[in-house]
């Protein structure tokens, strides 16, 4: 079933262990170029990015190979793949969380990150990360009989949402990593000022986005129903609540009084980041949901 919930699973384990990656490479390298507070804050949430990476990103295949229902199909997603983006994005998934488990040895064993190696690995996992988040919108946006997902913007939705989590997951990590980072957390540092101002952007983005979404599907009367059930129908609640408030108005507004006061108290920064993560798993679920909602529509012309 297409709507089945380790779908769903799997999608939001994809997406924040992408964007969790992503975020942190960042980090790493804007600190090789601009030290100062930079250094000390990649430092300590690298090692815990990366572990933490490889367990969303594990979690994510579990689900997707339980779905298939039997073993058979995956193997034959790898032993006869073709040129389809289920077989390429099956195929840069396991190219991830290799490449991940090789920046953790080689983290682990002392190698550093100024050799030449362990650049070229940590560069090639950040191209196979932003193909891993894209590929799923792009997936369901070829998917026609589903005209909510028709979308050619549905893979940048995606992506934007990935990063999000991804600087939510971030900035958890480095709230508990103060003693490394060598400050109280009571006030924010320029990384953490300038990661929580982009996911502000992120999320407006995200807005702007879904928006812009709504407004092209309006003349499409099978869409208008999936996008009415998460207005005022079935899958209203988890959409407003779920994404709409934990994912986008709540971070929002506490991340813009963040910046205006400079406050990083554990606390606060942990539960802004759990609600934005929360609101990630519910942009996929009602896409999942809404999108597959049964109707009569559906059914239309066979």
């Amino acid at each position: 079933m297409l709507a089945n919930d380790l779908i769903t699973w799997y999608l939001f384990f994809g997406g924040l262990g992408t964007g969790l990656y992503l975020v942190a490479y960042a980090c790493e390298r804007i600190a090789s170029h601009r030290h100062g507070a930079w250094t000390p804050f990649a430092h300590a949430v690298w090692l815990p990015s990366l572990v933490l990476t490889a367990a969303a990103l594990t979690f994510g295949a579990l689900c997707l190979l339980k779905d298939l229902g039997r073993s058979s199909d995956a193997y034959l997603l790898f032993l006869k793949p073709t040129l389809t983006p289920i077989s390429i994005g099956a195929f840069s998934l396991i190219a991830l969380a290799v490449l991940i488990v090789a920046c953790i040895a080689m983290e682990l064993r002392g190698k550093g990150s100024d050799t030449t190696a362990f650049r070229v690995v940590k560069a090639l996992s950040a191209a196979t990360a932003l193909i891993v988040a894209l590929y799923t919108g792009i997936l369901l946006a070829g998917i026609a009989a589903v005209p909510l997902w028709s979308s050619p913007l549905l893979p940048a939705l995606f992506l934007l949402s990935a990063l999000s989590t991804g600087i939510a997951a971030v900035l958890i990590v480095a709230s508990f990593a103060s003693s490394k980072i060598g400050s109280a957390r009571t006030q924010l540092a320029e990384p953490d000022r300038a990661l929580i101002a982009a996911d502000c952007a992120v999320i407006v983005g995200e807005i702007v986005l879904c928006g812009i979404m709504a407004l092209a599907l309006r003349d499409n009367a099978a869409a208008l129903v999936s996008m009415e059930s998460l207005a005022i129908g079935s899958y209203a609640g988890q959409f407003w609540l779920g994404f709409a408030a934990c994912g986008l108005i709540i971070p929002l507004s506490i991340e813009v009084i963040m910046i205006a006061r400079s406050i990083a108290l554990r606390v606060i920064v942990c539960c802004t980041g759990a609600s934005v993560i929360i609101g990630g798993f519910f942009l996929r679920y009602c896409l999942m949901q809404a999108g597959t909602h049964l109707s009569l529509f559906m059914f239309a012309g066979l």
